[in-house]
């Protein structure tokens, strides 16, 4: 066994450096990103396995951002409701 990170945590890294050197970067750019650490990682998927990993990846990306996401209605002051 390894002390290599694992695709989704250097992908998060990965992803999270890009975004804050470019904001304007799409999801194209992330799927060249993914399929470079994923050759790097995981040399073995086939196509659709490799398409899958990044399907993946994408919904626990977004689930990552939304956790940092500050909801209505928590216990923060900026986020509560009006009295009138």
């Amino acid at each position: 066994m390894t002390d290599q990170p694992d695709l989704f945590t250097q992908m998060d890294q990965a992803a999270d450096l890009m975004r804050r050197e470019n904001p304007y970067g799409g999801k194209a750019d992330m799927v060249l990103l993914f399929r470079d650490i994923q050759k790097s990682v995981m040399p073995e998927l086939t196509t659709e396995q490799y398409q899958d990993a990044f399907d993946d990846w994408l919904l626990h990306d977004l689930a990552r951002w939304e956790r940092r996401i500050p909801r209505y209605g928590t216990t923060s002051t900026h986020s509560r409701k009006p009295t009138r």
